[in-house]
């Protein structure tokens, strides 16, 4: 497993959607130079665990509930506007997990 942007330096990357959220809600939202220096490895780490829940089929109830979450991530991840977008997608995926 060695796609760039998987691995938090000396640390394992995030295994589940609530270690995803402690990893996302680790990071300063409001360092728009941070976030674009890290921003390949957040979206690795997004696609990974996030993965299974975007592959649901349309109408079940999980795959509905994050493929917004992380289809706002991707939208802002390719616009590369690490001042607004990215930080408010990033805090409506730490949303969107605690809210489940």
């Amino acid at each position: 497993m060695n796609e760039p942007g998987l691995y938090v330096k000396g640390r394992r990357p995030p295994q589940n959607k609530w270690e995803l959220r402690d990893y996302l809600k680790g990071l300063d939202l409001h360092d728009a130079g941070l976030l674009k220096s890290k921003a390949a490895e957040i979206m690795g780490n997004v696609r990974r665990v996030m993965k299974r829940y975007v592959e649901y089929p349309p109408g079940d109830t999980l795959g509905d509930y994050y493929r917004p979450a992380v289809k706002k991530l991707e939208d802002a991840y390719g616009h590369r506007d690490f001042e607004k977008e990215f930080p408010a997608a990033v805090s409506f995926m730490i949303d969107s997990v605690e809210l489940e």
